[in-house]
Formats: structure tokens, C-alpha cells, sequence
């Protein structure tokens, strides 16, 4: 008995440990898949600005701009030309407005709050940056659906367990053999019974 609590006194701290270790790796990972993904979102929503500003189209600046509201991480974006002056600008209801002449606004950088980030993409036409599109990105958004969807995944096995352990369900493997035999072969059905 001193031998198996000497096991578990060992074994349950390691695995502990290796489960923290993979959940910080997973997340880091994550996280850094997410703030590229909306680096590239900024970007691709700052070449389509492109040429509504070479064309001076006011009002496609503001609908591209107004368009940021279907991403859910938005929280705010600022339009900048070259000299410094702001052009359009876009803010979440409820959110606070960004600053872009701060010095946080670095390109895809993570701030001091972890959950939000700020990039700035340039606008450049004929290697001339016309202007800068500043975007603040909250990453909790992401975060929540990536815990809904690992929750949902963990909760599936406890689901599955729950109601064969109500219905009473006994599981039984069976190898068939394709000689007669129950050695010779490799098919494995699952056959479920009620008492």
C-alpha cells in the first residue's frame, strides 16, 4: 500500500505539471495565431482603403470603415494620412477611443493588457505611405469561443459516460474472426445490451 501512495505522491504531481505545461503552450500558440490572423485582417482591410482614398471617395472610407463592426474583436480603428491628421475613424459602442499618435501602436504588438492588441498598417501607393490605419483589437472574443468549443469537447465524454451509466448500457468488444477462429481476425463491433 506505502508503495502505491509513493507512486501517486509522484505521478499525479508530474502529470499535473505536464498538463500546465502543455495548457500555457497550447495557449501561447494560440494566441499567437490570433493576433497574426488579425494582422492580416488589418491589412487587408487597409488595402481596400487604398483606393477609395486615392479616388477621395469619402463615403467609401466611412463604409469600409463602418464595415469593421462585423468583426467582433474590433474595438476601435483611426484613419491617419500622412501628415498626421485624422481622416475617418471607427469606435465600438461603449469602448474608449484609441490615441494614434501613442507610442503602443507598433505593428501586431501586445500592449500591457494581454487580451488587447493594436496594429497599425500602412496605406502606401507607389512607395509613398499615404496614410495609417490604427485598429484595437480585444482578443477575449476569441478567447470565449475557444473555451466554449474546449468545454463543449470535454463535457461530450462526461455526456456519453452519464447516460450509458443511467440506460444502464453494458459495453461489450467482441473480435470476429474470418476463419472460425476468434484470433484470426482484426474487426472489433461494438455490441451494447441492457441487462
Amino acid at each position: 500500500m506505502n508503495k502505491k501512495i509513493a507512486n501517486l505522491v509522484v505521478i499525479v504531481p508530474a502529470v499535473v505539471g505536464a498538463l500546465v505545461v502543455a495548457s500555457v503552450l497550447v495557449f501561447n500558440g494560440l494566441r499567437h495565431a490570433l493576433i497574426e490572423d488579425n494582422e492580416v485582417l488589418v491589412h487587408s482591410v487597409a488595402q481596400s482603403l487604398l483606393p477609395a482614398l486615392l479616388m477621395n471617395d469619402t463615403q467609401q472610407v466611412e463604409a469600409v470603415m463602418k464595415a469593421l463592426e462585423s468583426y467582433p474583436g474590433v474595438q476601435s480603428a483611426e484613419l491617419i494620412n500622412a501628415q498626421g491628421a485624422s481622416i475617418a475613424s471607427y469606435e465600438r459602442a461603449g469602448q474608449s477611443s484609441i490615441d494614434p499618435t501613442s507610442t503602443t501602436f507598433e505593428l501586431a504588438s501586445a500592449g500591457d493588457d494581454s487580451n488587447q492588441i493594436h496594429v497599425t498598417a500602412p496605406l502606401t501607393f507607389d512607395s509613398l505611405i499615404i496614410a495609417n490605419l490604427h485598429v484595437a483589437v480585444n482578443l477575449w472574443p476569441a478567447y470565449l469561443r475557444i473555451i466554449i468549443w474546449l468545454g463543449l469537447l470535454l463535457m461530450v465524454p462526461s455526456v456519453v459516460y452519464v447516460a450509458v451509466k443511467q440506460l444502464r448500457l453494458k459495453l461489450r468488444f467482441e473480435v470476429v474472426g474470418h476463419g472460425g477462429g476468434l484470433h484470426g481476425g482484426g474487426i472489433v463491433p461494438l455490441m451494447l445490451s441492457r441487462p
